[in-house]
């Protein structure tokens, strides 16, 4: 056995005493939410914030991709947990996982919007934020985060507009090449998502900052023209749709420094 400086407790060695203890303590937080004996303030006296830390340094330390959520559920569904009772579980257990990764030295934005993408499982959690850290000072992506508030930011002040952008209203070559980029990157984004590639995600994500950059430099949104600016709007809202699948981007205040 060895012992885990967060954990304060020896992890298994083999992958059996991890799923026991994976049990054990999944088991313990569900039971005990379900009696009542939730941690209020300070007080947590039956522990079930350290088993929660426990559960993700057992998932981290030995390299388990466990869908905690499911997990939870499964427990829950067997102790009879109400339903409002499971949801504040899985708020907990989701409140100590963002602890943990601030703890790790982790932005709490950076650390919220990896949660936000694959939070209910803390292996690729934790894979995500390492590879959102490697990047969080480059240009592209301070860049990126930009021009993701100014989508969302327009979008929020915006009448209605259409949902399908019409590619024959797309007379300026930057609003032309969002386009194109947009439509190119979405099966790569999905592709990356469901296949836990982050590092891969971020290399996308970089490809289209710059394209992205370049339409709110020369293109004006709100044109005077109806269908010409209800068009943009449907080009930005598609472009949006594509920042959220990446844990709304749009969403993100964090000061994010330029590399010198």
């Amino acid at each position: 056995m060895r012992v885990t400086r967060s954990a304060l407790e020896s992890l298994p060695t083999d992958d059996v005493g991890a799923i026991l203890g994976l049990a054990e303590r999944i088991h313990i937080v569900v039971s005990c939410h379900k009696a009542g004996l939730e941690p209020t303030g300070s007080q947590d006296p039956y522990g079930l914030r350290r088993a929660a830390r426990c559960i993700n340094e057992i998932l981290w330390g030995r390299s388990l991709d466990l869908d905690l959520e499911e997990a939870v559920r499964e427990s829950a569904l067997l102790n009879q947990v109400e339903p409002d009772v499971l949801e504040r579980i899985l708020a907990f257990i989701g409140q100590r996982l963002l602890v943990q990764l601030k703890e790790k030295g982790y932005e709490h934005e950076l650390a919220a919007l990896a949660l936000s993408v694959i939070g209910r499982r803390p292996c690729q959690a934790l894979r995500l934020m390492e590879a959102l850290n490697e990047v969080k000072d480059e240009p592209w992506f301070s860049d990126l985060m930009t021009s993701a508030v100014r989508v969302r930011n327009i979008l929020q002040k915006a009448p209605e507009a259409p949902d399908a952008v019409d590619p024959a209203l797309l007379s300026k070559p930057a609003e032309r090449a969002l386009y194109d980029e947009v439509v190119r990157l979405e099966p790569g984004v999905r592709e990356a998502l469901d296949s836990n590639d982050w590092k891969g995600l971020t290399a996308r994500l970089a490809e289209l900052s710059p394209v992205v950059s370049a339409f709110f430099d020369d293109v004006m949104v709100m044109d005077p023209d109806e269908g010409v600016r209800a068009n943009r709007l449907a080009l930005l809202r598609r472009c949006n749709a594509l920042f959220e699948e990446v844990g709304d981007l749009g969403a993100l205040k964090m000061p994010v420094k330029k590399a010198n």
